[in-house]
């Protein structure tokens, strides 16, 4: 089944002292969990950056911390070496910031919050921030008024065909069509032992707006 899938950035953590590099060992240049490690301003600046998008309100009721998957890495290497072939986020220390975000009164409302943050706490543009819907801008993205049943009957009615299998449905981020949560509802339109394939049909998991649809293959080894 072809779905949004998120990317996972692992990139380098370096102490600062001075604006100078403090030298690490090789032991730390292994990507390590930070969840006793990581500086609290960090954390403190990582929520004020959702706050910012999402609004306490929505931010303290429905996203959470999560320490088990925040990673950092120190420097790259190579970077150290050929500072002018990398951009500055790879000379120095990152930390890849994650959050879950759970609506529990709505069933299948969850995901992922992603983004990659320097050592002093400035949000790396280069990698674009993951899962963060945009409320304070349009309060309408933070709806969420389409569950499961609803993207299920809008696919229908816009012509999804039934297929050879029972539709399967996916809640998720799309960086790409809207930059917010989408349903996502898949039917099979062919199956055999080495490929099968079928469409996909995409639901803003706001408004209900129709997107399109998208055809998805998969081979069996």
């Amino acid at each position: 089944m072809k779905s949004f899938n998120y990317i996972v950035i692992t990139l380098p953590l370096v102490l600062m002292a001075c604006d100078k590099s403090i030298e690490l060992t090789e032991s730390t240049r292994l990507p390590q969990s930070v969840n006793e490690r990581i500086p609290s301003y960090i954390i403190d600046k990582a929520d004020s950056f959702i706050i910012s998008k999402t609004g306490p309100a929505f931010f303290y009721a429905y996203i959470k911390y999560d320490s088990s998957h925040t990673m950092y890495y120190p420097p790259d290497t190579f970077c150290i070496a050929h500072p002018s072939m990398c951009a500055n986020f790879l000379r120095y220390g990152n930390y890849l910031i994650e959050y879950t975000f759970r609506i529990y009164e709505k069933p299948g409302i969850k995901g992922n919050i992603e983004f990659v943050m320097d050592s002093i706490g400035n949000i790396v543009l280069e990698r674009s921030p993951y899962g963060i819907p945009e409320c304070v801008s349009d309060s309408n993205n933070c709806l969420f008024k389409v569950d499961s049943s609803s993207a299920v009957a809008i696919a229908r009615q816009m012509g999804l065909e039934e297929g050879i299998k029972p539709w399967r449905t996916q809640f998720s981020w799309s960086a790409i069509t809207i930059k917010n949560y989408v349903w996502t509802v898949s039917n099979t339109l062919f199956d055999s032992a080495s490929t099968m394939f079928g469409r996909n049909a995409t639901i803003d998991a706001n408004s209900g707006a129709f997107l399109g649809f998208l055809n998805w293959g998969a081979f069996r080894n």
